[in-house]
């Protein structure tokens, strides 16, 4: 399972119109394992990008002001939330891609 370290990695822009739900091939849907929708996975990645950069710093000085206190352990808890359901839609981005990609061939 793919890991993104999102202190460091940058995140492919992602192209939406190659991912309309009305041009998404079958192959895609029947091979869907999330609840959220292909398209909609694909619409929220650049926005998770982003929330998790927020969510970084955020968190970041939160553990420097409560380094010693249960509070840090709530904003650990929140980050890999996070990082979690990004990771699982990259996943799902990458399983797509390769999917349309073997549809072209």
């Amino acid at each position: 399972r793919l890991i993104v370290d999102s202190r460091t990695s940058q995140v492919p822009a992602v192209d939406p119109s190659k991912y309309f739900c009305s041009t998404m091939p079958s192959v895609v849907w029947q091979n869907w394992s999330t609840d959220v929708s292909p398209c909609t996975a694909m619409a929220l990645l650049p926005s998770m990008q982003t929330g998790l950069e927020q969510n970084k710093s955020q968190i970041l000085q939160l553990q420097e002001q409560l380094a010693a206190s249960k509070l840090s352990m709530i904003g650990r808890q929140s980050e890999t939330f996070y990082e979690d359901t990004f990771n699982i839609l990259l996943e799902q981005k990458e399983k797509i891609t390769k999917l349309l990609e073997e549809e072209k061939k």
